[in-house]
């Protein structure tokens, strides 16, 4: 079946290859990144799609420079890989790089999300858990937190990763842990009124963040907390450090009585 007309090929660069550690950079292109190269390695460990992501560059003067892709170059030469290379053919144009560079946009939780709940294996799952966070005030972080039943700053370095991969599990126990914490955060909307508190703070990761840091600390009382913050003044609004709202979170739920007002 002919599916087009032939454009460009693609070349795989083994260690043998000439090629394999000649090729240079432009100058005006950004610094690698080391941390990018790390991550990259460790993506690349795990699957290996260099062989569908290849380098793009131009031949100039003799010399092969890479317009796209000296991420995954380093990354290859690290991982002693081969990598796959396109040579492109337009007019030689530095601007390519920049505009290469900042068309490249990696994947939000939300696109992996969205693209796992129109899977059919794992759309049940996920399709539920975008119900949770499309009807609350919530984000993505937070919620994998709740699925996770963790703390935030844990998950981010675990259950993301499980998240994105598709691994993201719901059964009973998380069901009712996740409608729980869900219900006690939104029980915070008109809970205060000395100031009122902002919508940008109820949906801040940090501020959700220490609140589930307080719910799971089975000394902390919610209930009272929600009258103190009732009548009491807050600084919630100003604060921008989960471990600040965590304080606070702590000193209205200790005021008595009149210290309410303070």
């Amino acid at each position: 079946m002919v599916v087009g007309t032939l454009y460009n090929k693609i070349y795989k660069i083994t260690r043998k290859n000439i090629l394999y550690n000649s090729l240079e950079f432009f100058n005006g292109n950004r610094n690698v990144n080391a941390k990018n190269v790390q991550r990259l390695i460790e993506a690349i460990k795990e699957s290996n799609l260099l062989p569908i992501c290849p380098l793009l560059v131009y031949y100039i003067d003799g010399v092969y420079k890479i317009v796209d892709g000296q991420h995954r170059y380093t990354a290859a030469l690290e991982l002693r890989l081969p990598f796959y290379i396109v040579i492109l053919k337009e007019p030689y144009d530095i601007t390519l790089i920049g505009r290469l560079n900042s068309n490249h946009k990696n994947w939000r939780l939300a696109d992996y999300a969205k693209h796992w709940a129109n899977q059919d294996e794992t759309s049940n799952v996920y399709g539920k858990y975008l119900e949770y966070y499309n009807e609350n005030r919530i984000t993505h972080g937070t919620l994998i937190a709740l699925y996770n039943r963790t703390h935030i700053r844990l998950s981010h370095n675990g259950g993301n990763k499980c998240f994105k991969d598709g691994g993201l599990v719901f059964n009973g126990l998380i069901k009712d842990h996740v409608e729980d914490r869900l219900y006690k955060l939104k029980q915070l909307e008109g809970a205060a009124l000395n100031p009122v508190l902002k919508g940008a703070i109820l949906r801040k990761q940090q501020f959700q963040g220490a609140i589930l840091t307080a719910l799971n600390n089975k000394s902390f009382n919610f209930k009272k907390f929600l009258q103190n913050l009732y009548h009491a003044r807050h600084r919630f609004n100003e604060l921008a450090k989960t471990v600040d709202m965590i304080h606070e979170i702590y000193r209205i739920e200790n005021l008595r009585g009149r210290k309410r007002d303070g």
